[in-house]
């Protein structure tokens, strides 16, 4: 018998925590008397939670955690196990999508005690898993479940903590990996400070809520200089690099509300997750966020592109190989998706790093840009003075119809969402 880590994944067909399946006890208060109030069965596990059926053997298990609480430690509590009917799931979770399982693919432990001297107790439960895995995939529409009740006629029973629903998960089948466990634990260029431009709300699934790096603005560039106007400095070269600028309040940290570290800016940028689990990767997207408004301007066209980049992945946290690589356009798609050449290998990982390594500057050339302005290129358009106030220029209507990464500055980087997709690896 093979036995499997419980996954952190919750299905996401299942409704929230707080919706408990509702089961009735046989206990009643009368029946009782004195101390025998301090019994209290509960199950620690109880709500909401995931089986991923993985691997050749015949059976897997859950284990089930049932604890005893009250007053007196000494008494002993007993209950029973049993699996909800069809009718009473759907009396629970109206037009919910669950199939439950064939009782004939579970074995349950039935009688449930804790003895004296107990706090809690395991119980597996114990599923036929090839069986399992043919029902779950009979009907992908459906989630399939087993729904629990743990009652007692002769102790009491937390009617918070009372049921459990157990989802089965192919865990053979590539799927989005619950982000709730993430936790940034490495990023070497700032947030902006906004509140909802924090690096964890690329894992938050809320494509609403970006990250924003901070903007360092350019007071001067190398670039070549405008024929038309002497003042007006030419930086519409799509192969400039962050070399080519010199920056004014170059920071790259903020701490309580200032800024500090006064550096230069330098590229590549990373961010590392932690996934608090070990799975095999397949896939991961990365959503970037350009539609923005200011006041009926769109300023899309303003903030930095992330250009080349790469997703790094480790098992220790220490030592990284490339997982895949990609390119983003300056405009187009929103999310890029990068899987790794060799697919068919086993790509396992508990750590992933972002690598950001370059970024788009202003494509367009001298001759486009006359076009658009009558005989002049947008830097003679506007003086250099005007160029290097990025809110002016990016309240100039005109400015939208570029369509193209902005060089006058460097950054804000806006990304929305990261989505990694793999397989549950058994530890």
């Amino acid at each position: 018998m093979s036995k499997i880590k419980k996954s952190a994944l919750i299905a996401p067909a299942l409704v929230a925590l707080g919706a408990m399946v509702a089961c009735e006890s046989d206990f009643k208060p009368e029946s009782m008397v004195g101390e025998q109030w301090s019994n209290v069965l509960s199950i620690k596990n109880s709500g909401e939670q995931s089986l991923v059926l993985i691997g050749n053997g015949e059976t897997t298990t859950f284990t089930l955690q049932v604890l005893k609480g009250g007053g007196n430690k000494d008494l002993a509590a007993q209950g029973t196990l049993r699996s909800l009917t069809k009718e009473e799931l759907e009396a629970a979770h109206p037009g919910n999508d669950y199939e439950i399982i064939n009782e004939q693919y579970y074995k349950l432990p039935g009688e449930v005690a804790v003895a004296s001297g107990e706090t809690g107790k395991l119980y597996d439960i114990e599923v036929k898993l090839q069986l399992a895995l043919q029902q779950v995939r009979s009907n992908e529409e459906r989630t399939l479940v087993l729904p629990l009740c743990l009652e007692s006629a002769t102790d009491s029973v937390n009617s918070e903590k009372n049921s459990i629903i157990i989802s089965f998960v192919d865990g053979n089948k590539p799927r989005k990996i619950n982000s709730g466990d993430f936790k940034v634990i490495a990023v070497d260029v700032a947030s902006n400070g906004w509140v909802d431009g924090k690096p964890e709300n690329l894992f938050d699934g809320n494509l609403t809520s970006v990250w924003r790096t901070i903007l360092w603005e350019c007071v001067g560039t190398r670039c070549t200089g405008s024929q038309g106007d002497s003042k007006a400095f030419w930086c519409n070269r799509e192969d400039h690099t962050v070399d080519d600028y010199v920056f004014a309040d170059n920071f790259t940290n903020y701490v309580n509300g200032e800024w500090v570290d006064n550096q230069r800016v330098e590229l590549p940028w990373t961010l590392t997750v932690d996934m608090n689990g070990t799975y095999d990767l397949t896939q991961i997207a990365t959503t970037r966020m350009i539609n923005t408004q200011d006041q009926g301007v769109d300023l899309s066209s303003y903030y930095q592109r992330v250009k080349d980049y790469e997703y790094l992945i480790s098992l220790d946290g220490n030592t990284w190989a490339k997982f895949a690589e990609g390119t983003m356009d300056v405009y187009g798609e929103t999310t890029y998706k990068v899987k790794p050449a060799d697919a068919g290998e086993v790509h396992k990982a508990r750590y992933v790093k972002l690598v950001i390594k370059s970024m788009h500057w202003r494509q367009n050339t001298e001759a486009e840009m006359r076009a658009i302005h009558g005989g002049k290129a947008y830097n003679e358009y506007h003086s250099a003075t005007f160029c290097a106030d990025r809110k002016q220029v990016g309240m100039d209507p005109e400015f939208a119809q570029f369509k193209k990464s902005a060089a006058i500055d460097l950054g804000p980087v806006i990304l929305g969402e990261i989505e990694i997709y793999g397989r549950d690896v058994i530890e």
